[in-house]
Formats: structure tokens, sequence, C-alpha cells
């Protein structure tokens, strides 16, 4: 059973933190949704959270991996236009950037851009919790090892989210009008 957890209201210090939000099972998963930008923060409800929690286990069913831990760092396009620069050499912002980490059950961090996600849904009539999903399965099929540098594991990588998306009731992100790169 997936279970979520809200930001404490009742934390308070003299400088406001972002909320964070928790994903966690008993198989085992721990997932902390850190919103940094408010911009995110009416997509945060208990249904989306839980629906990202079955989704995130399906994602790591994909490689048999039971207990995991994870962050989500929900941000802006300067952010991830920083991180983009930083770490992949990268001008501007993208959709979402993955930092694997695998010490013991810590795989890694995943950061998306609100910007991005948001033109992107826009301009593929995909709803936003649609696509916010999709790049979350996306963010963590590569903090397990999955990638897309050429055609055959592109072909996996989306098979995989293709697959885990139908299990929540969302249509392939692939055939839609105007398809959204993630």
């Amino acid at each position: 059973m997936i279970s979520t957890q809200p930001p404490d209201p009742d934390i308070s210090s003299e400088e406001p933190e972002s909320p964070v939000y928790l994903i966690e099972d008993d198989l085992g998963l721990s997932a902390e949704i850190i919103c940094a930008v408010s911009d995110w923060s009416h997509l945060l409800t208990t249904s989306f959270r839980n629906m990202a929690g079955h989704a995130i286990r399906d994602a790591l069913a994909t490689a048999g991996i039971t207990r995991a831990e994870l962050t989500i760092l929900l941000t802006d396009d300067a952010a991830l236009a920083s991180l983009n620069s930083e770490h992949r050499g990268k001008s501007g912002p993208t959709n979402v950037l993955s930092f694997p980490d695998h010490d013991d059950t810590y795989l890694g961090d995943i950061a998306m851009a609100w910007g991005v996600m948001e033109r992107e849904a826009s301009g593929s009539g995909t709803p936003m919790e649609h696509h916010f999903l999709h790049l979350i399965v996306h963010g963590v099929l590569h903090l397990i090892g999955h990638d897309h540098e050429n055609d055959d594991d592109a072909a996996i990588m989306e098979g995989h989210e293709v697959a885990i998306l139908a299990r929540q009731g969302i249509a392939n992100p692939y055939t839609l009008p105007e398809k959204a790169e993630a």
C-alpha cells in the first residue's frame, strides 16, 4: 500500500521552507518530493501522489528493484538550465534531469522544470498531471539505468514508459499529436 504524507504545517522557521511530500510503501519505497516552486503545488494532490507512488513502483519493477529511496526536486526553468549546463554541458532548461547515485538503496535525484513541462503539456494537449507523471517515470527509469541514446535503447525505455502509464490510465505519450520530448 502506498501512503503519502503532506508537508507538516506545524513546522515554522524564519525562512519559509519548500514543502516536502513523502511517498512511502511497505515494500521499501521512499520518495521525497521537494516543491521548490509554488507552481507545482496544485498538482501534488493526495490522489496524484498515490498514482506517482504506483508508477514509481512499476518503474522500479522493470529492474527487479523493491527497496529504493529517491528525491524529486520540482523547480523552475532557471534552476534546470543551471543544472543542465553544470552536469551536461548543455545550455537552456530541459524538462527532467536524473542524477543516479546507487549508494545502497538510494537511487539518486530527479529534478524537473515547471515551465518546460507546462509548455510541453500545453503544446501536446496533454493534461498536466499526465505529463508530470510521465516525466517522473522517465526520470526513475534513468535512475535505474535506462537510456535513450540510440534507437534500440529508446524503444525499450519508451516501451516501459507506455506500459507503466497505461496502468495508470494514461495514453501513450509518444502517439499524441505533438509529441513532447522527454
